[in-house]
This record gives structure tokens, C-alpha cells and sequence, in this order.
């Protein structure tokens, strides 16, 4: 009996640059000939963590969605406020009082 490759997808936990993971994912399932749609979906939310899964679990709500539709509002949601970009920016305001210790 032979065995799908095991995925090797890497972690997205929402604070990594969403274009350069998809692309690694693209990369892996052509490297280890994995053309089901299915089955590339599932390697993708396996490797989904913390904000980046409840993103997932949000967006579907038990809806089935194809690949291009997960890839589109993948890109699109980590590319914004809401995505890895709202924690930089609440690093940057934050400033020290007058008299404050650290």
C-alpha cells in the first residue's frame, strides 16, 4: 500500500508575509506531485496556528470553499490592519513618560 507524502507545509500563525507562505505551499505540492485540490487544503489548515487558524475557522464557518477562494481572502486579510501589521503598529506608539522609569 503506498502513502501520500507527508506534508511538509510550513507554520503561518498570521505574522508572516502571506504571499511568500502561499508560494512555499504552491512549491511543496508541485515538488511532491499533490494535485487534489482536497488534500491541499488540508495540508494548508494543518499548518494554520493561532490567529491564523481562527481566521480559517471564521472565514469558513462549516462553508466549503475551494482553493482560489481560500487563497484570495488568505492574501487579503494578512495583508491588512487586521493582519501582522496591527502589532507593529501599537509597538510604535507606545512611548515613555516623563519621569517613568523602565
Amino acid at each position: 500500500m503506498a502513502y501520500p507524502a507527508q506534508s511538509m507545509i510550513p507554520i503561518f500563525k498570521g505574522d508572516e508575509y502571506p504571499r511568500c507562505h502561499w508560494f512555499i505551499c504552491e512549491t511543496i505540492w508541485a515538488a511532491n506531485d499533490v494535485d487534489n485540490e482536497d488534500t491541499q487544503i488540508h495540508q494548508f489548515v494543518a499548518g494554520l496556528r493561532k490567529r491564523a487558524l481562527t481566521w480559517f475557522t471564521n472565514y469558513t464557518n462549516n462553508q466549503v470553499r475551494t482553493k482560489g477562494q481560500i487563497k484570495s481572502e488568505f492574501l487579503v486579510f494578512f495583508k491588512t490592519q487586521e493582519g501582522s501589521h496591527l502589532a507593529v503598529q501599537k509597538l510604535k506608539d507606545i512611548k515613555q513618560k516623563h519621569r517613568e522609569s523602565i
